[in-house]
């Protein structure tokens, strides 16, 4: 067998979901004596069409007619192949996924363009359970916003209350103010106090240290002068035996 032309045409994660789905199709139809019997061909093929149908829901809404009219919308903005079979298989719905999917797609489109051609995706490749998905966000969205709203207001009620009834009580107020004075007034003078005796604690015991330090440089010294008069004997005896 030689081949002509390879690569003739790129498939689409749809069509090769579809060509999965029919080839399984027919093969049942088969008798078991006419079946292909290839090695883990069974197991490849579900992989396969599990995979896409469960990361890609909408690849199974996408028929032959559905591309050749997405290809057909989508051929004026000059996409190369390999670009609308990106926009085939992902379906992108942001203008950041365009900017990851279309080359230099800063340069060479504008925002509306871009905008179009999402336009264009939602319209001409329609996944609906995508759609059911966004519609129970917004829907969860507008009711914890109520709550959240509920929540600031009775937030705001306390807090006026709790500031009409300061104003309304004066007295108390000055009262809580000077036990609160004299706490931290209390406060700050034990803190003086821990101060002044962690002071009188480092001061002896750098007096001590002092004193240590004092005693070992003189009993060095001591030891020095001792350690020279016995040179100086061991010399004086060898300078006599020398002579001798």
């Amino acid at each position: 067998m030689e081949i002509v032309n390879p690569s003739v045409a790129i498939l689409s994660d749809a069509e090769v979901l579809a060509f999965i789905v029919s080839k399984k199709q027919h093969e049942r139809a088969l008798p078991r004596t006419r079946k292909e019997r290839i090695p883990n061909l069974a197991t490849v093929t579900y992989e396969a069409q599990k995979f896409l149908e469960d990361v890609a829901p909408h690849l199974k809404h996408q028929s032959g007619d559905v591309i050749a009219q997405f290809l057909k919308d989508i051929h004026k903005f000059g996409l190369s192949k390999s670009e609308k079979l990106q926009l085939l298989n992902l379906r992108p719905t942001t203008q950041c996924e365009m900017q990851l999917l279309i080359f230099d797609s800063e340069e060479r489109y504008t925002e509306e363009q871009i905008d179009e051609m999402l336009e264009i995706i939602r319209r001409d490749l329609p996944c609906p359970e995508l759609e059911e998905e966004k519609l129970q966000e917004t829907e969860d969205q507008a009711k914890e916003t109520p709550d959240q709203s509920e929540e600031s207001l009775s937030r705001t009620d306390q807090s006026q209350n709790s500031r009409k009834a300061d104003s309304q009580s004066g007295v108390p107020d000055q009262a809580s103010d000077t036990k609160r004075t004299t706490r931290s007034s209390k406060k700050e003078v034990e803190k003086k106090g821990v101060v002044s005796t962690h002071d009188s604690s480092v001061k002896q015991w750098c007096g001590l240290c002092s004193s240590f330090l004092l005693r070992i440089v003189e009993t060095l010294t001591t030891v020095s002068q001792r350690m020279k008069a016995a040179c100086s004997r061991k010399f004086s005896v060898l300078s006599i035996i020398v002579e001798g």
